[in-house]
C-alpha cells in the first residue's frame, strides 16, 4: 500500500532561506552554502520545485485497519498542532528556522515518524502491533510517483492525506470486484473514507463480499475440503452451519470495533475528487474523465 501526503514544498523553502546572498561575505558560512547546494539537484528531483510537493511511502503489510491508524497519526497530529509551532510541527513551512532550517531528507524522515510511530491505546489492540512500522520513503528512488499514484503496488489501495487542508481519502486503483473482502471492493479511482475502507476488510452487514464469503461456506469448494477431511452426511452440515454462526459473530464483533474507528475519524472530511485532481494535474483526465466514473 502507498501513503501520499501532500503538503508545503519545505525543499524549495529550504533552499530558498539558504541562499548565496544570505553567506556571500561570510566565507565560513559560504562554504556551507556550497555543501548545501550539492544536494539541491536530488531534492529538486525528489520532492519538485512547486509551492507544494508530495512525500510517497510504501509499506508491504498495511491494510485492514492498521493503514487508518497509520492516517490518524498524522491527521491526529496536524489536529494537535498549529502552522505556527515551527519548533515542533515539521508539516509547518517555518519548521527549523531557529536552526538554520532542516534539510529536506532529514524533514521527510521525521514527518515518516509521525506515519509510522503506532502507540495508540485505544485503537491499536485492532491493527498489526504497537511500535515503529516500516515506511519506505519514495521521493529519492521513484520521484515520479509524486505526480502518478498508479505506479506503485496498488494492491490494498492507497491513502492520500492533505496536511494543509487536514483532509484524507483512501481509494481503490484496481477493477471494482464487490463479493472480495478487501479494497477491491471499494469502486475505482473514487475517494473513500476510513470507514468504507475497514469495512471491505472487516464488513459489519451484509455487504456483498460478506454475502459472498458465506456462499464459499456453504458452496463446493469447502464442501470439498471438508469432505475430504472426513466430514459426511450430518456431520458435515452441522459444521458448515458452524461456520456460518461463527462468521456472522465475526460481523457483529466487527460493528463493535468499527465504531470506536468511526468516532475517531468523525471530525475528518474526506476528500473530493476534483481536490486530488487539483493535486495532481498530472493525473486530471484520468482522475475526471475515467471510464469507471461515467455512470456516478
Amino acid at each position: 500500500m502507498q501513503f501520499f501526503l501532500h503538503t508545503h514544498n519545505f525543499a524549495k523553502k529550504f533552499y530558498e532561506d539558504n541562499s548565496k546572498e544570505n553567506h556571500k561575505d561570510n566565507f565560513r558560512l559560504f562554504r556551507l552554502w556550497m555543501e548545501i547546494m550539492e544536494k539541491k539537484p536530488d531534492d529538486d528531483k525528489a520532492f519538485g520545485t512547486d509551492e507544494k510537493t508530495t512525500i510517497c511511502y510504501h509499506h508491504q503489510w498495511i491494510y485492514g485497519r492498521s493503514a487508518p491508524l497509520a492516517c490518524l497519526n498524522v491527521l491526529d497530529f496536524l489536529d494537535m498542532t498549529k502552522d505556527s509551532n515551527s519548533d515542533t510541527n515539521p508539516f509547518s513551512p517555518e519548521y527549523g528556522k531557529y536552526y538554520r532550517g532542516v534539510a529536506p531528507k532529514e524533514r521527510a524522515q521525521i514527518i515518516t515518524s509521525v506515519l509510522s510511530v503506532f502507540r495508540d491505546t485505544q485503537l491499536g489492540p485492532y491493527t498489526r502491533n504497537s511500535g515503529v512500522e516500516k515506511f519506505a520513503l519514495l521521493n529519492y528512488d521513484e520521484p515520479e510517483m509524486r505526480e502518478d499514484f498508479t505506479r506503485g503496488d496498488n494492491n490494498d489501495g492507497i491513502c492520500i492525506i492533505d496536511t494543509v487542508t487536514k483532509k484524507y481519502c483512501f481509494m481503490n486503483f484496481s477493477d471494482q470486484d464487490k463479493t472480495h473482502t478487501s479494497s477491491s471492493c471499494l469502486p475505482t479511482l473514487q475517494p473513500c473514507s476510513a470507514m468504507d475502507y475497514i469495512e471491505a476488510y472487516y464488513p459489519s452487514t451484509m455487504t456483498p463480499g460478506a454475502k459472498a464469503h458465506i456462499a464459499w461456506i456453504k458452496g463446493k469448494e469447502n464442501r470439498k475440503n471438508l469432505t475430504d477431511r472426513g466430514k459426511v452426511g450430518a456431520e458435515l452440515e452441522a459444521h458448515i452451519a458452524k461456520e456460518v454462526t461463527k462468521y456472522e459473530a465475526e460481523m457483529k464483533h466487527n460493528a463493535k470495533i468499527n465504531k470506536k474507528f468511526a468516532r475517531r475519524f468523525k471530525k475528518y472530511k474526506v476528500l473530493t475528487l476534483e481536490e486530488i485532481a487539483e493535486m495532481t494535474p498530472q493525473m486530471h483526465d484520468l482522475l475526471v474523465n475515467h471510464p469507471a466514473l461515467a455512470e456516478n
